[in-house]
């Protein structure tokens, strides 16, 4: 982060490990944020939405998957993401 400080793939790679790892999630919710900043797209979106729910921020986690949503609206993962945020469960 140091030596490319502005390159996205450089924090989504420490946010994931820091969620993988099962540290809290605030600190991966910021590098997350840091990554939508620098390149807005579904994954990283995704990648925000699941940090925020780590951290217990379940309003920024349902903001962040729908803005998954408007770029991918066909893509299944986030789609049922929102929905378990939602509690609507699919028979």
């Amino acid at each position: 982060l140091e030596l490319a400080p502005d390159w996205a793939e450089g924090h989504r790679a420490l946010a994931e490990l820091l969620l993988r790892s099962g540290r809290p999630g605030s600190e991966a919710r910021e590098l997350a944020r840091r990554v939508v900043s620098l390149e807005p797209s579904g994954p990283h979106h995704y990648l925000l939405a699941v940090a925020c729910l780590r951290a217990g921020d379940r309003q920024g986690a349902r903001e962040a998957i729908q803005r998954a949503l408007a770029i991918h609206p066909d893509e299944a993962r986030y789609r049922q993401f929102l929905e378990q945020l939602s509690g609507v469960v699919r028979p």
